[in-house]
């Protein structure tokens, strides 16, 4: 599988850029996926443990894509369907909840509040402005 070049650096972020993601540490990793797909900044993303590849965060999912591990941040990814790609994921820092996505560009994914939040927050990653899950 080859690497797609892609630009690191942020051209598309701006200062009028009204997400409110603000990331203390993050690196370049491999992005994977089995059909071409765009993932907005903000995207949750987990590590696959079987292909080493970082996903997109799937609710209830198997081989550790399950898991929330960190945030696709600041730029916007295309995937391509045979090779991997190279994007910026947030490991450690803190992001507001409106301004995340699940991958489908939804906010309010299944599951989001309780099982994303917890997980984020042990890996360094505060969440803010998360509905009251009690509710």
């Amino acid at each position: 599988m080859a690497i797609e070049p892609v630009q690191l650096l942020s051209a598309d972020v701006t200062a009028n850029d009204q997400r409110r993601i603000y990331p203390t540490a993050s690196k370049p990793c491999r992005i994977s996926e089995v059909a071409v797909t765009t993932y907005l900044p903000g995207t949750l993303m987990a590590f696959n443990i079987s292909t080493h590849k970082w996903v997109k965060w799937v609710n209830s999912g198997t081989n550790g894509t399950g898991e929330a591990d960190g945030i696709l941040w600041p730029d916007a990814v295309t995937t391509h369907a045979t090779n991997e790609r190279i994007a910026n994921i947030m490991f450690a820092g803190r992001a507001q909840y409106q301004d995340l996505h699940t991958g489908d560009g939804s906010t309010q994914g299944t599951g989001f509040d309780v099982t994303c939040e917890d997980n984020l927050r042990t890996k360094g990653i505060n969440i803010e402005g998360l509905p009251n899950v009690n509710a």
